[in-house]
């Protein structure tokens, strides 16, 4: 009697045995899962619309737009570089900062307005489009033409 019992322990010890090792192996597979699903769904920023080259005459405004996908969303910062210095912008007097969440859950899309240009905001600007992945950059060259420019200009022709 005393081996039957001893049997009835062990197959119920190797069954209880199984049942965990079966969670384990379930936990250990949707951890697996998910961590994949979480890998491959990351995609990196990519700028489907680049700010483009503007020549304005002062003090008229001008705007850039730049629209960017990827998962997660990305978010776009504004920036300007003049004589080699880049340093990021914010809303104020000289420039508004849009920023709208396109189609799905992968698009932003983002303006810069330059509410009135003057030769002192003749420069690239840059718009970066970055998540937890890596960045995407489109550059738009600013070029400022006084009035004084555009009057000898039309007294040329």
């Amino acid at each position: 009697m005393t081996t039957v019992t001893i049997t009835k322990k062990s197959i119920k010890n190797k069954n209880k045995n199984k049942n965990q090792n079966k969670k384990q192996q379930q936990q250990q597979y949707i951890q697996s899962f998910l961590f994949k699903i979480s890998y491959y769904y990351l995609v990196a920023p990519n700028i489907t619309e680049a700010p483009a080259d503007q020549t304005v005459v002062e003090p008229n405004g001008v705007q850039f737009d730049c629209v960017a996908e990827g998962f997660p969303r990305p978010t776009i910062t504004w920036y300007i570089r003049q004589d080699g210095n880049t340093v990021e912008i914010s809303d104020n007097t000289d420039f508004n900062i849009t920023t709208a969440i396109g189609a799905g859950d992968r698009q932003v899309m983002s303006s810069l307005r330059v509410n009135q240009v003057r030769p002192s905001l003749a420069a690239d600007y840059i718009c970066n489009a970055s998540n937890v992945v890596s960045d995407d950059t489109g550059i738009a060259t600013l070029t400022v033409h006084s009035k004084l420019q555009q009057l000898k200009f039309r007294e040329l022709l």
